[in-house]
C-alpha cells in the first residue's frame, strides 16, 4: 500500500501499484488474503504515517477508528498494526501529540475487538532520546 507521509510527495508505495487512497489495497490483494488464509497465515496490515497523524481531534479520531474498522472487516484482515511517528506536531506538544495517539489506541482496539478483529501497536518508550 501506501506509507503516507506530512505531504503528497513523500507517499511511497509498498505494494505492485499505487493504491487509490490509503487504506485501499492495491487491485488483486484479495487473492493474496485469500491465499494467506488458505495456509492459515494471518493478514495484518499496517497503518502509518511520520506526520503527527489523522487525529488532531475527537471527531477526527472517530472517523479515523471508522474508516479502519471498515477496512478490517470489508477486506477480511485478521487484525491491524498501527505505527505512527511523528517527525513534526503541526502545532501540538510532543504530549498532546502522545494524548491524542492514545486516544485512538484506547478507541481502535475495542472497535477491532468487536468486530473479532486484533490490533498490534508498534511503538517505543519515547518519542526521542531525551524526551520525557
Amino acid at each position: 500500500w501506501r506509507l503516507v507521509g506530512a505531504s503528497p510527495a513523500t507517499h511511497r508505495t509498498a505494494g505492485p501499484q499505487r493504491s487509490p487512497q490509503p487504506g485501499t489495497p492495491p487491485t488483486g490483494f484479495q487473492n493474496v488474503v485469500s491465499q494467506a488464509h488458505t495456509e492459515n497465515v494471518q493478514v495484518w496490515p499496517m497503518v502509518g504515517s511520520t506526520s503527527v497523524g489523522p487525529f488532531q481531534n475527537a471527531n477526527a479520531i472517530t472517523q479515523t477508528v471508522n474508516q479502519l474498522v471498515n477496512a478490517a472487516t470489508a477486506n477480511n484482515y485478521d487484525g491491524l498494526t498501527i505505527d505512527f511517528e511523528p517527525s513534526q506536531f503541526n502545532g501540538l506538544t510532543m504530549a498532546q501529540t502522545a494524548q491524542q495517539y492514545t486516544a485512538l489506541v484506547a478507541q481502535l482496539g475495542p472497535a477491532l475487538h468487536a468486530v473479532g478483529k486484533k490490533l498490534m501497536v508498534d511503538t517505543y518508550a519515547a518519542f526521542y532520546p531525551a524526551s520525557p
